[in-house]
């Protein structure tokens, strides 16, 4: 949810997709997509391929206002509304942990959100999956968002090895005197004015993960892992040298990566994919790949992450309560603006941001607040012009029209070509589901959307958005005909499970460094390795000191 910046029009999209094409062909690079295969939005009559800018504009503002307008599918069913909106499936926080998690797939410019690989859009991380968006390149490259765990002239030279974190701001919003002060439950920030103007920085790796703060606060809940892992390895005893902490530095790290593992495919996979596509995956070795597997690492990647996104921007919720108390209720807005770069001067959070995580995971102690059921609709202020500006003065302002633009012109393949490479490389996975065997299937769940709201007219548009849909639109879709809406439908779980199952099994695929960080996990986390979201912050809490736990004499809740 990068909102604020405003992004390149279609037409400089296009401009882009050409100047790209004709540099492959110049220098022997990949083979773009065909015609018959990339999404490229409205195409001129007559020249499949070519895009109709004008055309495809009018038909993003028009998608972008039903989506905006279309009644819940589920309205009036289960209590009303508001209710029949949420998905009990899938708490909250896991929205932002699969955001976590496409940080640590993809590194993107939001500037260039779309474009084409290589002028400014999104590509696979070198390292995927392996935490890179958490400890980034590293404490001799990242220094800014480490720290060592003692200080003086004889320990100058030596790693840092534990994450910073900020302390807990005043009631009155006022920073700590010193920022390292108990409880340090915020992720690093530095404050500057420069001008006449703060300037906020967040100290991450990867600075997405302070797009909101919710997901800093997650970013926040694993750097505290590490460190009590770095706190346990060391038994409150300092390193007798710099190997010695360099050495416990990439122990910890290796055991909490073997623990996120295990929550993405126990955790995070089991929730969000289609039980059917999910077994599957699970149950056959080697069944990822089959879409990114043709010689180019990066295949497929700009169809996983319009499927991500899309469905992540409509699990958002409109309020969000930190805690147990009364006043500790956000609204999304407030949510996006409290971050270093938006909100400097309300840095470090106070209490009244610090997260309860039994408010966003199932500990068994409340009932967490839920994520949205999927389909294409929205209640949430995903829409104000303040936090998504236009593109381009004069065009619908929103993330609608945002993530429509995006999926055009950035490698994504249209969904009968993703069903038809399916059908030609795995007829195994194509007969899991018929909406991936059906066009008819997949043309009905657009027309029933489309039927939904009468408000909006495509009058001659209304074929191409049947036949041809927009990625980011159908896989809403889907989820809501194919799964009421409580998980991925299908063709998305497809392309997920795909590619993600395809990085862990290679990851698990090398014996050697597999059963390495398997005992690592054990040596730092002890016999019950942690396997979900809900295990590692009972871990966390079970080894959080006092002082992290408490704000002058008052209980700081951490779960």
């Amino acid at each position: 949810m990068h909102g604020g910046s405003r992004g390149p029009s279609l037409r400089e999209r296009v401009d882009a997709r050409k100047r790209r094409y004709r540099s492959d062909r110049t220098n022997g690079g990949p083979a773009p997509l065909t015609p018959l295969d990339e999404y490229v939005g409205v195409e001129c009559p007559g020249t499949e391929g070519e895009t109709d800018v004008a055309g495809t504009e009018r038909l993003f503002g028009l998608l972008a206002r039903k989506i905006e307008n279309t009644p819940c599918p589920w309205s009036g069913q289960d209590g009303g509304h508001a209710k029949a909106r949420l998905n009990p499936a899938i708490p909250a926080g896991y929205t932002y942990l699969a955001q976590f998690v496409m940080h640590d797939l993809v590194v993107n410019q939001p500037l260039g959100e779309g474009l084409p690989n290589g002028a400014g859009g999104t590509s696979l991380r070198a390292r995927p999956l392996m935490l890179d968006t958490l400890y980034g390149y590293g404490p001799a490259v990242e220094s800014g968002c480490y720290e060592a765990i003692a200080q003086g002239a004889d320990r100058s030279g030596w790693p840092r090895t534990r994450f910073r974190l900020d302390g807990v701001a005043g009631d009155d919003g006022a920073p700590p005197p010193d920022t390292a002060r108990c409880p340090c439950r915020d992720i690093g920030r530095a404050v500057e004015i420069r001008n006449g103007i703060a300037r906020g920085t967040a100290l991450v790796a990867d600075v997405r993960n302070d797009d909101n703060a919710v997901l800093s606060q997650l970013t926040a809940l694993f750097q505290i892992a590490h460190n009590l892992a770095m706190d346990r390895l060391e038994t409150g005893r300092e390193p007798a040298t710099p190997e010695a902490s360099a050495l416990h530095f990439a122990v910890a790290r290796s055991g909490l990566t073997h623990v996120y593992h295990r929550i993405l495919r126990k955790d995070l996979l089991a929730r969000l994919l289609d039980p059917a596509v999910r077994r599957h995956y699970e149950a056959v070795p080697g069944a990822g790949g089959a879409l990114c597997d043709d010689g180019d690492p990066a295949a497929g990647i700009a169809d996983l992450t319009q499927a991500v996104l899309s469905i992540g921007h409509a699990m958002v919720r409109d309020t969000h309560r930190f805690s147990d108390a009364p006043d500790h209720a956000h609204s999304l807005r407030a949510v996006m603006e409290r971050t270093s770069v938006r909100s400097p001067h309300h840095t470090p959070f106070n209490r009244d941001w610090i997260v309860c995580w039994s408010e966003f995971f199932d500990l068994g102690i409340v009932t967490p607040q839920l994520s949205g059921r999927i389909a294409p609709c929205s209640d949430t202020p995903l829409w104000d012009e303040t936090l998504f500006a236009p593109p381009v003065p004069g065009q619908p302002a929103g993330l609608a029209y945002r993530d429509l633009l995006r999926c055009t012109l950035s490698g994504v393949r249209k969904i009968d070509a993703l069903c038809r490479i399916i059908a030609e490389r795995r007829p195994d996975v194509r007969r899991l589901s018929p909406w991936l065997s059906e066009p008819g299937l997949r043309e009905e769940a657009m027309r029933r959307w489309l039927d939904a709201d009468k408000s909006v007219a495509l009058s001659g548009l209304r074929r191409s958005v049947v036949t041809n849909p927009p990625p980011t639109l159908y896989h809403l879709a889907e989820a809501a005909a194919a799964n009421d809406g409580y998980c991925l439908g299908p063709l998305a779980s497809i392309i997920v499970a795909d590619r993600i199952y395809n990085l862990l099994e290679a990851h698990e695929s090398r014996p050697a460094s597999n059963i390495v960080a398997a005992e690592t996990a054990k040596v730092v986390f002890g016999s019950r390795v942690p396997a979900s979201m809900p295990d590692l912050v009972r871990w966390i809490e079970r080894h959080l000191p006092a002082q992290h736990k408490r704000l002058g004499g008052t209980a700081l809740r951490w779960s």
